[in-house]
């Protein structure tokens, strides 16, 4: 007797195709169960924010996987170095502010851009330094305004950034937010 191949295949995924859903969930249930948490979306780098406009923060005192590498936040809520201290006693104080690319996602501490920056910077400039990272994944330009405005320091006063996907937000005209930009302050 010949099997008709249609009707073998129809067969074959008729079993086949419940028995992998089924096999799947009981992988996740017991993933879940065990509590493992994906690198990629690890919650516990955040946390929520006190402030409505930045929504979340990073979790001060952090230290994990993070998009597949161990990254550190302070205890400033910074993936920084940098401590209150050095902070304040830094003749140039610099401040990155950003988004995942800022933030240094995928990369090791101490590979980010605002800590390549510091390194070229004290290579070639007397006095301490500090370059202050306030990069956080998923933040766009209202976010990282509201950070800069918390947590930055001084009033803005000029801001180089990016026109990001939020171009016609009510908060933003011309290209300005709130007709406020950041700055970046140097102590003499």
């Amino acid at each position: 007797m010949t099997k008709n191949p249609i009707t073998y295949l129809k067969r074959l995924l008729l079993v086949s195709v419940p028995g992998l859903a089924v096999a799947l969930l009981f992988m996740e249930a017991a993933l879940r169960i065990s509590g493992y948490t994906p690198y990629y979306l690890d919650a516990r780098t955040f946390e929520p924010s006190q402030v409505a406009d930045m929504v979340f923060n990073l979790r001060p005192g952090f230290r994990g996987l993070y998009a597949g590498q161990l990254v550190s936040v302070n205890k400033l809520g910074f993936r920084s170095s940098e401590t209150a201290e050095d902070i304040a006693r830094s003749a140039l104080r610099i401040v990155v502010i950003g988004d995942s690319v800022a933030f240094g996602q995928g990369v090791k501490d101490g590979e980010t851009l605002p800590d390549q920056l510091a390194a070229r910077l004290r290579k070639r400039l007397p006095g301490p330094i500090a370059v202050v990272n306030l990069g956080v994944p998923m933040y766009d330009t209202c976010h990282e305004y509201a950070m800069f405005r918390e947590r930055g320091g001084p009033s803005p006063t000029s801001y180089q950034g990016r026109r990001d996907r939020h171009a016609g937000h009510p908060h933003r005209a011309g290209g300005r937010i709130h007709g406020h930009v950041a700055k970046i302050e140097r102590r003499v």
